[in-house]
């Protein structure tokens, strides 16, 4: 093969790279994985449902979470924890705003935290029943793991959230 032929090819080769390099760079969505196969490996480790069987080693939930069973059974821990979150009464939570908000009008620096508009009450397993809607948080992923361990159980009840909805928890629950 002549050097004219080499060069050609080398020249026609890094073209290609060139090329496909640009592409990448341009539209790297073209070589993704796609958002199936990123779903299969984003793990689900919290889940909303409705408590349809409970003992005092697991219960069954009926769930709408994509890519997790309509029911799932969760196991109990020795160490799971279960809460709710209670409104505070609105003439209590009023004082306390304004109690704040008079610190910080008195000290610009004042850096501390404003009053919940809920309190937590830790529970018991005992306190679950049939019905209850619940968080939980496990300790794996609920689309591979057939009954995973729950670390954590949250009762709805009253609590109030940003946009009103009974249906959405708060997600920074401090672990003990």
């Amino acid at each position: 093969m002549s050097s004219f032929h080499t060069l050609t090819t080398i020249g026609i080769v890094a073209v290609v790279l060139l090329s496909v390099g640009a592409v990448w760079y341009l539209r790297p969505d073209l070589f993704s994985l796609g958002s199936a196969a990123q779903e299969e490996v984003t793990p689900i480790l919290d889940v909303t449902g409705t408590i349809t069987a409970v003992s005092d080693m697991d219960m069954t939930l009926a769930v709408n979470t994509p890519g997790v069973p309509s029911t799932i059974t969760v196991l109990f821990a020795p160490d799971t924890r279960t809460v709710s979150y209670v409104s505070t009464d609105s003439s209590v939570y009023t004082d306390a705003m304004d109690a704040y908000q008079q610190k910080l009008v008195a000290d610009p620096s004042y850096k501390g935290m404003p009053p919940a508009p809920h309190t937590q009450k830790t529970l018991s397993l005992a306190d679950l029943s049939v019905g209850q809607t619940v968080s939980v948080r496990t300790n794996g992923d609920m689309k591979t793991i057939v009954a995973p361990t729950a670390v954590d159980v949250i009762i709805r009840a009253d609590a109030p959230t940003p946009i009103g909805d009974d249906t959405q928890l708060p997600t920074d629950v401090p672990s003990e």
